[in-house]
């Protein structure tokens, strides 16, 4: 580094020894002082001699580059070679308003001869001198010199920027008047009057957009299909071309996100048709591109479902007035049902009947999918072992069963997302049962009916086998499924819901009933009082709630709505609401724990904080202030059962000899904010 100071050096220095040296001064600069004051001397020396400005061709932070570095100081000695002695520079050249024109015409006439030059040697594979002859006399003019500083970095923009316009707004603008008078041109079914009339109006246009404008249309005239090639065909402004339509897309995605977040379940309710069926087509539009649409698109078609009794994802319907017209016909046989309770009572019927032949023939398919996942893993793994024959079958007969669930529609669609969400809740929700509860009660009945055919004295009394069928038809829709599979193969049956890992969790993790204590003898039993509860010391700040809320909102938003609810149905106690605020933070702060110990141990009790009589009540309150019929109070109360266990409730682990004599521990995930309304996963059985 130290060599370069000196004058000899320079002299018998080559391009490789230039280049060599400021890359190693540009590399070490960080570490040694010396190495920055020899690239400063490199940079300014290079700039003297090659008539090249490192520091606005190369960025400040760019590593060294020594193939760039040296292409350059080719290209400037070649220039160097080829310029005349007398080469007239930029900053000579007086600053008056005729300099600059006659500067810019022939900056205009050397870069499109050189555009003309590189086009015939990129088509043709020509190179003569023309390239040359015009970066000769680039070099010559003041402009031209950065304008081949530019074009090192970017030739498609340097082209750009001088033969259509400097800025980007009127680039885009010349480019949309050149393509319209490329297609007046070349549409045959414009009569010669027509064509004459609309070209005037586009160059019309073309000149309000100044001396840019002006002078693509003295090319254009002089040559049209080179003023077309240099705007139609710059691949910079293609670029520009997608930047525009990413921001267009985004803006109207934008707007139709705040439209589409204010149609909520209460603004259904009340909305006319019209302006339902504006929400729901925007909906459908942008549902590919944003996730709120797709999930007010379903929203909307579960309320459309529900309100007119139209199914809008089994219709198939793509016009808008198509979809108009089955509104608008499903909405009177509504009215018409109303009036007629008979009608009514017959399209419920028919409805009921529909829905339990869809869950009928889910059943099947997911006892389908279960069975192929089974024989799937039982293979070990099948990534890895390439040799098994069957691997490449059983992997086919998973994808069958999910091509026929979704052929099913929505219900089948849902519970692959929720299968790919945690398979095995999807699978305890369809095999067993759709709801906690349900899951239990048909746990027990199970268990009964399998200990009822075990022979020989117990300890405790056993019902007989019709009763236990009876407790297993007990259970609904659910009980008739499995008695259903269970008559075609007990066996299997049985160990489908007695073996289930997420069912057997729920059980365990289930609360227990306290024992009833013995009174002594001899002695009245009097009732216990309980101690008045003493408010516990804060540990937090009134930072640290809004925190905890902040993070439950987002992750277990039903949680903490049941816990606003208790303080808003609390009296008016200091202790009360600080019990609930206590709570609300420890949550937070298990949650988000460092420990995994304590993390997993907060996931474990998710199950018992959502499956309470507190959120039954809670449930009820609001749809009660809310003025709902007691019948669609039923419908939305079995709906809200689907979610009393949170999604992601148990714990994916691979299967292990340890894993096997432990159930997995729960955890919770985010539900639905909105007590009053069914989630959007939730498949009511």
């Amino acid at each position: 580094m130290r060599t370069t100071a000196s004058t000899g050096w320079w002299r018998e220095a080559s391009r490789n020894d230039v280049t060599e040296a400021w890359c190693t001064a540009r590399q070490w600069r960080q570490h040694s002082a010396v190495a920055a004051t020899a690239e400063k001397r490199l940079t300014a020396q290079i700039s003297e001699r090659y008539g090249i400005d490192l520091t606005r061709t190369i960025a400040i932070d760019a590593p060294a580059d020594a193939a760039a570095i040296h292409h350059l100081l080719t290209r400037a000695a070649w220039r160097q070679a080829l310029a005349p002695d007398d080469a007239v520079h930029g900053d000579a050249l007086a600053d008056d308003p005729a300099t600059r024109r006659a500067e810019s015409e022939a900056l205009y006439a050397l870069v499109a001869e050189h555009a003309r030059a590189t086009r015939l040697a990129i088509d043709d594979g020509r190179h003569d001198a023309t390239a040359a002859v015009a970066e000769a006399g680039l070099q010559a003019v003041g402009s031209g010199q950065q304008w081949l500083r530019e074009f090192d970095r970017a030739p498609e923009l340097a082209y750009a920027r001088v033969l259509i316009a400097p800025d980007a707004t009127t680039r885009l603008a010349i480019y949309d008047s050149a393509q319209r008078l490329h297609s007046h041109e070349n549409n045959p079914l414009i009569s010669d009057q027509g064509r004459s009339a609309r070209i005037a109006s586009e160059v019309a246009v073309v000149e309000e957009l100044g001396e840019p404008g002006r002078t693509w249309l003295d090319a254009w005239r002089a040559d049209p299909e080179t003023a077309y090639h240099h705007v139609l065909d710059n691949r910079h402004i293609h670029k520009e071309l997608e930047g525009r339509a990413e921001k267009i897309v985004s803006a109207q995605r934008r707007d139709a996100e705040s439209l589409l977040r204010g149609r909520t379940e209460k603004w259904c309710a009340t909305a006319g048709r019209a302006e339902i069926l504006d929400a729901w087509s925007t909906a459908r539009t942008w549902r590919e591109d944003s996730p709120l649409a797709a999930t007010i698109h379903d929203r909307l078609n579960s309320q459309i479902l529900e309100r007119f009794g139209l199914d809008l994802t089994a219709d198939h319907a793509t016009d808008l007035d198509q979809v108009r017209g089955l509104l608008d016909q499903a909405a009177w046989r509504v009215a018409a049902a109303k009036m007629d309770p008979t009608a009514l009572t017959a399209a419920q019927a028919e409805t009921d009947e529909r829905q339990r032949h869809e869950h009928d023939q889910l059943y099947k398919l997911v006892t389908d999918h279960s069975a192929a996942t089974d024989e799937y893993l039982s293979h070990g793994d099948n990534r890895s072992n390439t040799s098994d024959p069957g691997r490449g079958q059983r992997a086919t007969a998973i994808s069958a069963v999910e091509d026929q669930l979704r052929d099913v529609g929505p219900l089948g669609q849902r519970w692959l997302r929720e299968f790919d969400a945690d398979p095995h809740r999807a699978y305890a929700r369809v095999l067993v049962a759709p709801d906690a509860p349900t899951r239990r009660q048909l746990h027990d009945a199970v268990q009964q009916l399998h200990d009822s055919q075990i022979t020989g004295p117990t300890r405790t009394p056993r019902l007989d086998h019709d009763q236990a069928v009876t407790a297993v038809e007990a259970t609904g829709d659910a009980g008739r499924r499995w008695l259903e599979a269970w008559r075609s193969n007990p066996h299997a049956a049985v160990r489908r819901v007695l073996e289930d890992r997420y069912t057997v969790t729920e059980s365990l993790r289930a609360p227990k009933q306290p024992a009833s204590r013995p009174t002594r003898r001899g002695r009245a039993a009097s009732p216990r009082r309980e101690p008045r509860p003493r408010p516990q010391p804060k540990t937090w700040t009134v930072s640290d709630l809004d925190k905890a809320r902040g993070w439950l909102a987002e992750h277990d938003p039903e949680w903490l709505a049941v816990r606003d609810w208790k303080i808003a149905n609390l009296s008016d106690t200091t202790s009360g609401r600080q019990s609930v605020e206590n709570a609300i933070v420890e949550r937070y702060r298990h949650a988000t724990s460092p420990d995994p110990v304590e993390r997993e141990g907060a996931r474990a009790t998710a199950i018992a904080d959502h499956d309470s009589a507190e959120r039954t009540d809670a449930i009820q309150t609001q749809l009660a202030n809310r003025g709902v019929d007691p019948a669609l109070q039923r419908i939305r109360m079995s709906l809200e059962q689907d979610n009393a266990i949170p999604l992601h409730a148990v714990v994916a682990r691979p299967v292990s000899h340890a894993a096997e004599q432990v159930a997995d521990q729960p955890r919770g995930v985010e539900l639905d904010q909105h007590l009053g309304r069914a989630p959007d996963d939730a498949l009511s059985l």
